[in-house]
């Protein structure tokens, strides 16, 4: 079974924040633009999209466009598209070209700060949306492909945002919180028991087959090869003490872990590890978001998004227009990329979708 999995912007983005580096206000530059832009060439141009809008058409009364803080969509509907805001859940179902504001498909839910959002690429109307609402961590999900939503997982106690959710093999799901446990369900999310804790918050999560990585914040990278019944540490390799995992991403035998010191590969579910030769801009820097589409690895350090080229010899950079760091990529085929886009203060954000060229003499990774 294929899974898709999503790195996961959590509340320590915030961390994130160095200097203002853009003097717009918006990210499409003008108020009544939602943040969120396509392009259908490389990248050479873009068409801004029509504001996000409630289901009854009303635009939200904001200024700036709204941050998106994750995105996601199956290849096998590459067009319908789910983001959500510090406050709100979206969805399209024509590439970005129309939006539509869905938080009220979530049961008692006058707002949501959505952490992270996994679609099931085998069932793609499987949908899991985690962050907080109410208050507390919680986890819904969708059959329907986002028409409707149950809740199926509050955390206990307030204040404990759920950051990441993945789908495991069968009907397992894992979901991760800020305090550090982890939670499976057998049963697609009808039942949980928490199969983990760490001293620190969980980040990302990323699955193939029976083997489970999770990623904290500080603690470096667990590993479970039993579908969450044992864990042990799999940092070795991963540089300094305390390392924090922004994200994960798993495909073709390899595991990538974007760091704040790096971008780093495993070839042997994280026995050990190496920091990936890429450009100099990215050895040792900040590394948000990382994904695997095929073949084809993605990662975005500050806001441009990098690509290994299809022969295994060049990364590809491409700066995202009037951003300041990519929050969640998710690619839906080889051609074919989205990225969610935070602007100066990472207040504003936008979703683009972009076909990255091939540039030349970038250095290829590291065998």
């Amino acid at each position: 079974m294929q899974v898709l999995t999503h790195s996961t912007r959590i509340l320590g983005t915030l961390l994130v924040l160095g200097a203002a580096l853009l003097t717009t206000g918006c990210l499409n530059r003008t108020p009544d633009q939602s943040g969120v832009s396509v392009s259908d060439d490389a990248g050479n141009s873009w068409e801004a999209a029509p504001d996000l809008q409630a289901e009854n058409g009303n635009r939200p009364d904001v200024f700036p466009p709204m941050a998106t803080t994750a995105v996601a969509a199956a290849p096998s509907k590459p067009d319908r598209i789910f983001t959500g805001t510090e406050d709100d859940l979206y969805v399209t179902s024509d590439a970005g070209k129309g939006w539509r504001q869905i938080t009220d498909r979530l049961p008692d839910a006058a707002a949501v700060d959505v952490q992270d959002i996994a679609i099931l690429s085998s069932e793609p109307n499987v949908v899991l949306v985690a962050g907080v609402s109410n208050g507390y961590g919680k986890v819904f999900r969708s059959v329907d492909g986002g028409r409707s939503f149950k809740a199926v997982f509050t955390t206990a106690e307030p204040k404990q945002p759920v950051n990441t959710v993945a789908f495991g093999q069968g009907r397992t799901i894992f979901a991760g919180d800020q305090t550090g446990n982890l939670f499976r369900s057998r049963d697609r999310g009808d039942s949980w028991q928490r199969v983990f804790s760490t001293e620190s918050a969980i980040s990302a999560l990323a699955v193939s087959g029976r083997n489970l990585f999770v990623g904290t914040f500080g603690r470096g990278v667990f590993r479970s090869a039993d579908a969450g019944n044992s864990f042990a540490s799999a940092s070795d390799g991963l540089q300094g003490q305390g390392v924090t995992v922004w994200s994960l991403a798993v495909g073709g035998g390899e595991l990538y872990a974007g760091t704040q010191q790096g971008l780093f590969r495993t070839t042997d579910f994280g026995r050990s590890w190496r920091e990936v030769n890429g450009p100099d801009a990215v050895r040792g820097a900040l590394i948000q978001s990382v994904a695997v589409g095929g073949d084809t690895v993605y990662f975005a350090s500050n806001a441009v998004v990098y690509r290994l080229s299809s022969d295994g010899t060049r990364f590809v950079p491409r700066q995202i227009d009037l951003a300041q760091s990519v929050s969640d990529i998710a690619p839906v085929s080889s051609a074919r990329v989205y990225v969610s886009a935070s602007s100066e203060n990472l207040e504003q954000a936008g979703l683009f979708r972009n076909n990255l060229p091939v540039l030349q003499g970038v250095p290829a990774p590291a065998q």
